[in-house]
Order: structure tokens, then C-alpha cells, then sequence
């Protein structure tokens, strides 16, 4: 037994009307559905093509497919032309229906941070057009100059994809090479540059923001992933990071521990109220 056939039997386990199949190349769901019309009254057992590649990311997307068809089953809301007619065939599928799919696998597989730092634009840029190795040589070209950073993370992206349309692809004459340019502790601004640039930010918000990233050596997102701000105002000053930060779950000390006070960055000023960091008034004086 195979991975595919591995993942196709693991995750039939979780279905209970329906069943993944593996057809040649391709999924499929079989399971017993109402008769078609002009077919009489009852179910009959029949296969439903998915026109989804069999490796292991498709099994996931045939799984997510299946539930779907198995809450329709369990509703008495299936119909024949949702199931037919709504699914493209493979062939028929654009480089932005691919991406779709792909997309929704990719993001419950890696961290949200992550998904959106390297996948989620470059596959929502995809035009509706047939997924070709030529298309996406064009596309990416067209997106960054090389040896960026997006030509690199634009060849990646869409090698998975590729794949997980069951197409080989080759970008080597194009990815180029991309470093990140070494940072010289000559490019740091100094103590007194970064204080300057705290005190004149008039906004209380952004402040405290900026302190936070100055202090904590926090990334922009991570300071609306702090686990509880109250350790701001122990002894060491100590905080922990969430989960799903882009590096995970991480303790982090004030460097240095005067910009705490300097900065007033104490939970006894100032605290995070807001579920999105998308605005600075979330913070409130308490």
C-alpha cells in the first residue's frame, strides 16, 4: 500500500455515507445516492469523479469534498446538479480554480502567519487560465525581477501547485539566486536614535506599539500575539509569545530593561482590547 492509498484509507475512517476512491490518476467519491431523475424513486450506488489528482494533498481535498457531499446526503438537500454540473473536470479547471483549492489546503496546514507571508498573494494572483508550465513561467516573470525575494517564493508557491495538479514543472532558469542582505551592526540605529523617534510618535498607541517592537525585539504581529501583557510589569520583565507566532511559542526578556519605563509599556498604562491588530485606538488606558 502506497502514501495515496495510505492517506485514502485514513481518511475514509472519518466518513460514514461516503467513500474516497481511487480511480487510475484520479479521486472519486462513491457512495448511495438518490436515482437521478428519470431513473424512478430510491438510491443506487454510484461514483462521483472529482477530477482531482491522487497524491496526498488531493485526498485532502477529496475529504473536505466528501463532508460536504455527506451533510447534503444527511439534510435530504441533494441534487443531482450541484454534484454533475457545478464541478469542472480537470481539465477544464483554470490556474486560479487550482490555486482555490490548493490554497485552502495550504492554509490549514502551515500557520496562519505563514500562509499569508508567502502564499496567499501569490495564488490570488493567478488569472483564469489553463495551468501550464509556459503560464506560470510568463506569470512569474511578469511579478518580480530575479534573484528577489518574490521571484523565489513565487517559484516555490507555484512548483507546489503545480504538483498538486499532478504537472511537473521546471523554474530552475528562472528562480535565480536570492540572499538576504547580511545586516551590519552599522545599519542599526543607536539608543538614542530609537528614543527619538519613540518621543516624537504622538499617538499613545502606535507608542506603545513601537516600544513593544523596540523593546522585545518583537516582530509587527507578535505584539497582538503577547500570551500576557501583565509580565511587562514583573521584576525581569518577562513575556511570552502565542502559538502561532511565525517561530512559534517563545519567552522573551526587555533589552534593555530601562526602555520598560522609559517607553511606558507597563499593563498598568496601557493594554490591548481589540480581537484584530488592525487599528491602534484598540489600546486603552487602564
Amino acid at each position: 500500500m502506497d502514501k495515496v492509498d495510505q492517506a485514502i484509507e485514513k481518511a475514509n475512517q472519518g466518513l460514514s455515507r461516503v467513500a474516497i476512491e481511487r480511480r487510475g490518476q484520479k479521486l472519486a467519491l462513491r457512495g448511495s445516492f438518490p436515482k437521478k431523475p428519470g431513473e424512478g424513486r430510491g438510491n443506487k450506488q454510484r461514483q462521483i469523479a472529482l477530477g482531482i489528482f491522487a497524491n496526498p494533498d488531493g485526498v485532502k481535498v477529496a475529504k473536505s469534498i466528501a463532508q460536504r457531499l455527506e451533510s447534503d446526503l444527511n439534510m435530504d438537500r441533494f441534487k443531482w446538479s450541484d454534484w454533475e454540473n457545478g464541478r469542472a473536470a480537470a481539465g477544464q479547471k483554470t490556474a486560479a480554480d487550482w490555486a482555490k483549492e490548493f490554497g485552502k489546503i495550504k492554509a490549514a496546514t502551515v500557520k496562519e502567519t505563514s500562509f499569508q507571508a508567502n502564499y496567499d498573494e501569490p495564488l490570488r494572483s493567478l488569472p483564469k487560465k489553463p495551468l501550464t508550465e509556459e503560464m506560470l513561467v510568463a506569470h512569474i516573470i511578469s511579478r518580480g525581477a530575479a534573484n528577489t525575494w518574490t521571484r523565489k517564493n513565487d517559484c516555490m508557491v507555484f512548483k507546489q501547485l503545480a504538483k498538486f495538479a499532478g504537472k511537473s514543472v521546471d523554474f530552475s532558469t528562472i528562480k535565480g539566486s536570492y540572499k538576504p542582505k547580511p545586516i551590519s551592526p552599522d545599519d542599526l540605529p543607536s539608543d538614542e536614535e530609537i528614543e527619538a523617534i519613540w518621543q516624537s510618535i504622538t499617538t499613545p498607541g502606535w507608542r506603545w506599539i513601537y516600544g513593544m517592537l523596540a523593546t522585545y525585539g518583537l516582530r509587527p504581529h507578535e505584539v497582538f500575539k503577547i500570551v500576557d501583557t501583565k509580565g511587562i510589569s514583573t521584576p525581569n520583565g518577562k513575556i511570552s509569545v502565542m502559538d502561532d507566532s511565525k517561530t512559534g511559542r517563545r519567552d522573551v526578556l526587555p533589552q534593555p530593561d530601562k526602555w520598560r519605563e522609559k517607553f511606558n509599556l507597563t499593563v498598568s498604562n496601557w493594554s490591548y482590547t481589540g480581537s484584530e491588530p488592525g487599528s491602534c485606538t484598540d489600546f486603552e488606558p487602564t
